[in-house]
C-alpha cells in the first residue's frame, strides 16, 4: 500500500485544469478476482475517455491524455502489491496513484479539479498514527489509519542492536539474551555474569535505542500524528526516556511483535489507539456546542462553501458518506445548491473541504448522528 498524508491532499485539491479526471476503484487483495483488476482499469479508462469526448476533446486526443494511465494495466509491479482500493488522478501534467485501504465505490469523475472526498476517511479526525515495533533483534516503523497499517522504510535505522552496535552476543562477557516468559507470551531479559553487566546491557539497549530515534526525525513530520511504542514490558520504559518526539503516546501495545505481521498488529493496535480519536471528536463537538450562538459556527453549506473560500474555517465537521450537489461562482460569492446533480455540478461537501485544506484549516468526520442537527456538514470559523 502507499502512504497519504495530508500533504499529497492539499497538493491534489491545489490542482486546477480543463480536465482532471479521478478514478476510484475497488481491488482484490487476493484469489482469481484481483486477475479482473486490470481488465475493470481499462473499462473505467474507456468511460473516463468517453467523458473527455463529450466535453469536447478529440477522441484522438482523448486517447493520447489517458496513454500514461493505460500502461497501468499492464504494469506487473504495479498490481503486485495489493489493497483494498486504488484511486488514480490524471491532468495534463501528472499522473498520481495510490493503493489504499479503501473499499471505493467505484467512479469516473472529469471536472476542472480532482475529486478528494473518498480519501478523508484516512485521515479526517486525524484517525492516523504511527506504531514503533521495538525489541532487541527487530524494530519496525508502522504508518496506519482505522482501515490498515504498513511498513515504512527508514533510511539509516539500526535493524538490531547486533549491527547497531556491532558486537557478537557469543563473545560479551555478559551474555543477554531473549526468553519467553513463563506462558505468558512476553519476552523477558535474561542476563548472565556479574551484577554489574545487567547495568551495561540497559546501557547498550539505552544506546540502541538512542539510534532509533535519531534515525525516526525526517520520518515523524507529519502534524502532530501520534506515535504509539509496542515491545515487551520491560524496553517499552526505556525507549520513552530517551524518544524525542513529542507526540508519543501513553497507550502502549504490550508483548513480542516481532512475527506478527502489519495486518496482525493493526488488528492488535487499533482497538487501543481507537479511544484516542474518539476523544479528540468529542472534544471538537463540545467546542462546537460551546461556540453556538456566537456567530463563529454554522451549518448552512452555503455559508461554508463561501468560508471555505475566503478562509474563514477553522474546522470543519463532515458526513464523508454524503453528497450535495450545486453550483459555487468565485467571482460572485454565491452558492446554489440542487436537490438532484445537474449538468455541470459539483459536490459542494467535497470543494468545502478542498478549500479548508488549501487554508490549513481541520476536517473532522462524524457521523451524521453525530453532527449537529444531524446536518451534512457544519464549521467552526476563525472569525
Amino acid at each position: 500500500m502507499d502512504v497519504l498524508t495530508t500533504s499529497d491532499l492539499r497538493n491534489l485539491a491545489s490542482i486546477q485544469a480543463e480536465h482532471c479526471i479521478t478514478i476510484y476503484m475497488p481491488t482484490n487483495v487476493t484469489g482469481r478476482d484481483a486477475e479482473q483488476d486490470p481488465a475493470r482499469l481499462r473499462d473505467l479508462l474507456q468511460q473516463a475517455e468517453d467523458n473527455l469526448v463529450k466535453r469536447g476533446m478529440r477522441a484522438p486526443e482523448a486517447r493520447t491524455f489517458l496513454e500514461p494511465a493505460r500502461s497501468l494495466i499492464t504494469d506487473a509491479f504495479f498490481w503486485r502489491e495489493r489493497s483494498q482500493g486504488v484511486a488514480i488522478f490524471i491532468c495534463p501534467e501528472s499522473l498520481m496513484r495510490f493503493r489504499l485501504p479503501l473499499d471505493f465505490t467505484e467512479s469516473v469523475i472529469v471536472n476542472r479539479r480532482f475529486h478528494i472526498k473518498p480519501l478523508l476517511a484516512l485521515l479526517a479526525g486525524d484517525n492516523r498514527f504511527y506504531l514503533l515495533a521495538l525489541s532487541q533483534n527487530k524494530v519496525r516503523l508502522l504508518d496506519g489509519t482505522r482501515h490498515g497499517m504498513r511498513e515504512l522504510e527508514v533510511k539509516g535505522m539500526p535493524v538490531n542492536i547486533q549491527e547497531a552496535l556491532n558486537y557478537d552476543e557469543a563473545d560479551r562477557g555478559a551474555q543477554v539474551h531473549s526468553a519467553m516468559a513463563g506462558t505468558t507470551g512476553k519476552q523477558a531479559a535474561v542476563f548472565h555474569g556479574q551484577g554489574g553487566q545487567k547495568d551495561t546491557a540497559k546501557t547498550d539497549i539505552t544506546q540502541f535505542f538512542r539510534m532509533v530515534d535519531e534515525s525516526l526525525h525526517d520520518v515523524l513530520t507529519e502534524g502532530n500524528v501520534p506515535l504509539m511504542l509496542a515491545g515487551v514490558d520491560y524496553l517499552l520504559p526505556i525507549y520513552r526516556a530517551v524518544c524525542s518526539y513529542p507526540h508519543t503516546i501513553d497507550t502502549t501495545l504490550s508483548g513480542n511483535c516481532d512475527h506478527l505481521s502489519a495486518h496482525q498488529l493493526h488488528e492488535r493496535a487499533w482497538p487501543l489507539v481507537q479511544p484516542n480519536f474518539e476523544k479528540t471528536r468529542d472534544e471538537v463537538l463540545a467546542k462546537y456546542r460551546e461556540l453556538g450562538g456566537s456567530g463563529k459556527t454554522t451549518n448552512d453549506v452555503e455559508k461554508i462553501v463561501t468560508a471555505a473560500y475566503q478562509g474563514q474555517v477553522d474546522t470543519l465537521l463532515l458526513d464523508l458518506n454524503a453528497d450535495e450537489w450545486g453550483v459555487f461562482d468565485a467571482e460572485t460569492n454565491t452558492t446554489e445548491v440542487h436537490i438532484e446533480a445537474e449538468a455541470g455540478d459539483e459536490d459542494l461537501l467535497d470543494l468545502a473541504a478542498v478549500q479548508t485544506l488549501l487554508h490549513r484549516g481541520t476536517i473532522q468526520a462524524v457521523d451524521r448522528d453525530q453532527m449537529p442537527n444531524e446536518a451534512l456538514i457544519a464549521a467552526m470559523l476563525r472569525y
